[in-house]
């Protein structure tokens, strides 16, 4: 089995994501307890720029009590170039409801549209 390696790892751009000023002020405000938090890093081949991107989502369950109408998950999503380290998109969502995200990964993988998309799930 040959690995595909880039000079930014999956580790170094999940690095690169949570020292980003953005990322770290929504962390800051956002996650309170890492047992809580999931992390999933992911080597996705993009098919728009023709290459490898790491796709980084970072998650964590808000407190089971509603607070100002917020429920459900906060998560950073982000994509970063293997080769350069770029974050090329980063966003922050707040209270996502659990069964929208489920939905948003269902499209992204059992319902998509392109057989292409290749993905390698890093952690």
């Amino acid at each position: 089995k040959e690995g595909i390696e880039f000079p930014i790892s999956g580790e170094k751009a999940l690095e690169i994501v949570e020292s980003n000023p953005k990322a770290e002020e929504f962390i800051k405000e956002n996650f309170e307890n890492e047992s809580n938090r999931i992390t999933r890093v992911a080597l996705v081949w993009d098919q728009t720029s023709d290459g490898y991107l790491w796709k980084i989502e970072v998650m964590e369950r808000s407190c089971g009590c509603t607070i100002e109408g917020m429920e459900g998950l906060n998560v950073i999503n982000a994509d970063i170039d293997p080769y350069t380290g770029k974050i090329l998109d980063l966003q922050t969502r707040q209270g996502v409801k659990e069964e929208s995200l489920a939905r948003e990964r269902c499209m992204e993988g059992c319902h998509t549209t392109d057989d292409k998309v290749e993905k390698l799930i890093i952690s």
